[in-house]
Formats: C-alpha cells, sequence, structure tokens
C-alpha cells in the first residue's frame, strides 16, 4: 500500500512539475532551438543538446533555496488554525486547505503574506482600534515573531529585487517584478526557462524533455528521480542514457555512482498526439525502478586513456611533439566515474574535456604540443606540454 502510494505521489509530482506540457512542445522558440542542435546521430544530437543546456542555462540557485524557507514560514499560520476554538474536523479541513494552498502552483508568497495577515497585522488593527494605547503591548509582546516572519521576508524580497535589477539589464523583454514572482512558482513553463537561461533541476528536466521529444517526436522518455533530484533519460539499443544538465551524457550504472544511490525510480513518458500529428498531452507511467550494477569498475584501462588522449589532441590539432619542458597540470575531479566503453559516453566525454581545456587555455591552445591523460582514483588529470615559443611581452608606450 505505501508502495503504491509512493508510486502515486511520484508520477503526480513529475507531471506537475518535470513533464513538458502540449504548449510546451509547441513552442515555435523550443522547436527552432531543436531543428539547430539536430544532427546526422544519435551521440552527436544528445551531446548538442547537453551541451548547449551546459553552455546556455545556468544553475537558479534562490529559486532552489529560498521557497522552501518561505513554505517554512507557513508553520505558525497552521498553529494559529489548531489553536482557534472549532471543532477538530473543520480545524482538520483547514489544516489540508493550508497544506494544498502552500504547495499549490501558484506562488509560495500566498501562505505567507496569510500568516503576515493573521498573526502580526490583524492584531496590529484590532489593537489600535480597541485602543491605541495598547499598540506598544502588542508589538513587544510578538517582537521576535515579527522580527523574524517580516523582517526575514522583506530581507529575501529586497535582495532579489537588487540582484534581479542587474539580471535584467541585458534582457529588455523582462522585468524585475516578473523575475521575483516567477522565482516562487513550483513549475515555470519552456518558455520562461529559455527567456531566463536559468532552471533548477525539474526545470532541466522539463526542457531537455522538450527538446528530445521535438527531435525524436514519436519516442519515449524516461524520467529519472532520486531523493532530491530528477533528470532525463533516452533508451539506445537497450541501453538507457541520462542527460542531466551537464556533459558527459551517462548510463545509468555510471549515473548512480556519479550521485553515490544504489537505484533511482524510472519513469516512462510518450506524447499523445491527435489525428493531425500535434500533440495533445504528455503522459507519465510507472516503469520499473533501476538499480546499479555492483560489478562497474572505475578504473580506466590504459589503451582507452591512451584512445581519450588521442581523439582529444586529434580533435584540437594538437601535434603531440615529445617535450622536455615542464606540463601544465588541469585536475578533473571525478570524470573517472563518467568514462564507460560506449561510444555516445565516450563521444560527449570527449566534447566536454575539450571544452574545459579550451576554458583553461582559451587562446593558447595553439601553443601546446603535446597533452598526457592520466587517471588518479576518481579524476583524470591532464598534463599539458607548450611548445618553445617566447611569451609576448606587453608593450607600454611612452
Amino acid at each position: 500500500m505505501i508502495c503504491k502510494f509512493k508510486t502515486w505521489m511520484l508520477k503526480w509530482l513529475l507531471k506537475w512539475l518535470s513533464c513538458p506540457t502540449s504548449k510546451d512542445l509547441k513552442n515555435e522558440e523550443l522547436k527552432r532551438l531543436a531543428e539547430r542542435l539536430k544532427e546526422n546521430s544519435d551521440k552527436k544530437t544528445l551531446t548538442n543538446i547537453l551541451e548547449w543546456q551546459d553552455r546556455n542555462i545556468h544553475a537558479w540557485i534562490d529559486r532552489y533555496l529560498l521557497p522552501p524557507v518561505l513554505i517554512f514560514l507557513v508553520f505558525p499560520f497552521l498553529y494559529i488554525l489548531w489553536c482557534l476554538p472549532c471543532p477538530f474536523l473543520i480545524k482538520l479541513i483547514l489544516f489540508i486547505l493550508s497544506i494544498i494552498l502552500g504547495l499549490a502552483d501558484i506562488i509560495y508568497l500566498i501562505p505567507v503574506v496569510l500568516v503576515l495577515f493573521t498573526h502580526l497585522i490583524l492584531p496590529l488593527v484590532i489593537a489600535i482600534y480597541q485602543n491605541p494605547k495598547n499598540l506598544l503591548l502588542v508589538v513587544q509582546g510578538k517582537a521576535i515573531l515579527y522580527a523574524v516572519l517580516f523582517g526575514g521576508i522583506i530581507t529575501i524580497i529586497c535582495y532579489l529585487i537588487i540582484k534581479y535589477k542587474r539580471f535584467v539589464r541585458n534582457r529588455p523583454k523582462v522585468k524585475v517584478c516578473e523575475v521575483l514572482l516567477d522565482t516562487f512558482y513550483t513549475s515555470l513553463p519552456v518558455n520562461k526557462i529559455l527567456k531566463y537561461g536559468l532552471a533548477i533541476c525539474r526545470d532541466y528536466a522539463k526542457l531537455t524533455a522538450s527538446l528530445l521529444f521535438n527531435v525524436y517526436p514519436d519516442s519515449e522518455l524516461y524520467f529519472i528521480k532520486i531523493l532530491g533530484h530528477v533528470a532525463v533519460a533516452v533508451k539506445i539499443k537497450d541501453n538507457y542514457y541520462v542527460l542531466d544538465q551537464h556533459l558527459p551524457i551517462l548510463k545509468t550504472d555510471r549515473w548512480l555512482i556519479a550521485w553515490d544511490k544504489e537505484k533511482a525510480d524510472l519513469y516512462v513518458s510518450e506524447v499523445l498526439r491527435d489525428s493531425e500529428g500535434e500533440p495533445i498531452n504528455v503522459t507519465i507511467r510507472w516503469h520499473e525502478q533501476i538499480k546499479i550494477n555492483k560489478k562497474s569498475k572505475l578504473k580506466i584501462p590504459k589503451e582507452c586513456i591512451e584512445e581519450l588522449t588521442e581523439r582529444i589532441a586529434k580533435i584540437l590539432g594538437i601535434p603531440q611533439n615529445s617535450q622536455k619542458y615542464e606540463p601544465f597540470e588541469i585536475r578533473l575531479y571525478d570524470y573517472a566515474i563518467y568514462y564507460d566503453d560506449d561510444e555516445i559516453t565516450k563521444y560527449s566525454l570527449i566534447r566536454e574535456i575539450k571544452n574545459r581545456l579550451e576554458s583553461e587555455l582559451c587562446s593558447n591552445i595553439d601553443k601546446v604540443s603535446k597533452i598526457e591523460i592520466s587517471q588518479n582514483e576518481k579524476n583524470l588529470i591532464i598534463k599539458v606540454y607548450f611548445n618553445n615559443e617566447p611569451i609576448p611581452r606587453l608593450s607600454i608606450a611612452s
């Protein structure tokens, strides 16, 4: 019974929070983006989708951290309801309505406003109406609660306004109040994720699923759910490949190892279409539970390390000449976990390492004469050798 309830709850939450709607799939900007990212092979298409998100969508930390803080402030309101002089059944109904209000897909600030009104503003108004002299006593009696609730909420809102004023400078179509309100929405449509370039895991999952449903209109997708996180997977030749915000693309075993989990819930999703092929709904149903393969090894064979080195050097045009100069080291933490002897995973991992090298070296990539990759426990170490071309000095005009 408990397992069935858990399954139903997860299915409902995924449908509500992470599953794209028919409107999301019909979004013209999304369709154009999907067309740009589509390639002539699965490995290139999937890597393009994940790399585009890695480069263009950034973590919305405020949207991740602040809503739970504000939801926590609804508890004083629930306490007030419990203390009301009314029958237990009415208290229970009010309790349920308050919790639904706090979790509903409207805005997290509503229950907080109710807290302020019921426990702060209303007592002040009553005190002023009865006897203005009682106002000081009311304020003193509730000073700590006022400071925590009212002061905390005002501080959060002021912080966001200041931060978002800078954020909207380069986005003329975005307004501060719009971003402020959307920070506290539980589920954003795809057009706003693209508009802001900001997301949390459930937004990433919705965007990824929307892109994949446009690239592969007749395919099934899979939502992988662990505690506090969700990602999207596709099935290709009996293997599940997880697309989780950043490169590389991982098979489920490696993904579970990276998240230090032994199992995850897997839900299958598909698009229902009308007679003309237009999406009308996206369904989610229970599929299975995936478990980690205990035999998964993190030791990368020497020949695979050499293959990685050779392919990355070829992509970047590095001649691999022998050098006697001291190398510059780049440490890629936990990247050995990501390696798998699978073409899709290897291709995306190579693209990720290439991007990391270009980020570290910038225009000096053409001065590199050799690279060497080695494994150090869970990490990959890249030794970068430069040729003997002198570094140009700054010329200062007299």
